[in-house]
């Protein structure tokens, strides 16, 4: 694989949260190993990231992975207004990622991981089945993938299905895994259904240029 590796390290500080998994900043990890070591990399030629890229570092990044560069331009085109604040691949034994990190509006974050596991079943068993605090349901509707949860903070009240307080969205279709952390479940649905048309473009593609 491409790609000059750096140093073992978490791609952000990663703890064990409330929610029953590995937390690095965000709750797209409920499902990635507790060791939390990952090889953080840079594609070759391009320079360390620094805490606020500007674009054409971002875009340097973002061309590297084809899926990723579908994804984004993908956003781009349906998205208006959404800007690109970060992002980062990483790796372990286990999988291969991109965490994408865009500005939706003022006072609003997406946050999106793209996961590539080493097998089908790795990617079946990455999925959190409990949070201490909230509670998962089933992807309902259409969009779902082969495989998905979502992710809320609880009832409207105990004798409803109606759920408040959405955190996030899994889904999975193949050995392919995305997650999607933001306020509107609407939202997520949609741009998960972007990530996953990217990975599933063509049969086999790969996150990573061989």
């Amino acid at each position: 694989m491409k790609g000059e590796k750096r140093d073992a390290k978490e791609y952000s500080k990663c703890s064990v949260g409330r929610r029953g998994g590995v937390t690095c900043g965000h709750i797209g990890y409920p499902f990635l190993p507790s060791e939390a070591q990952k090889a953080q990399f840079q594609p070759e030629s391009q320079a360390t990231a620094t805490p606020t890229p500007d674009q054409d570092e971002l875009l340097k990044k973002v061309r590297w992975s084809s899926i990723v560069s579908d994804f984004v331009d993908t956003v781009s085109d349906k998205e208006p207004g959404w800007v690109l604040a970060n992002m980062s691949y990483y790796q372990d034994e286990r999988v291969n990622a991109a965490t994408l990190v865009f500005n939706a509006d003022i006072d609003a974050k997406v946050i999106v991981d793209i996961i590539e596991a080493r097998t089908l079943d790795k990617a079946k068993s990455r999925f959190v089945t409990h949070l201490s605090r909230g509670e998962i349901v089933s992807c309902r509707g259409d969009g779902c993938g082969e495989q998905g949860i979502e992710m809320w903070e609880g009832r409207k009240a105990s004798d409803t299905k109606e759920f408040v307080g959405f955190l996030g969205l899994v889904i999975r279709e193949g050995v392919y895994v995305v997650t999607v952390e933001c306020k509107s479940y609407e939202t997520a649905k949609r741009i998960a259904g972007y990530a996953l048309g990217a990975a599933t473009k063509t049969e086999g593609r790969k996150l990573f240029p061989s």
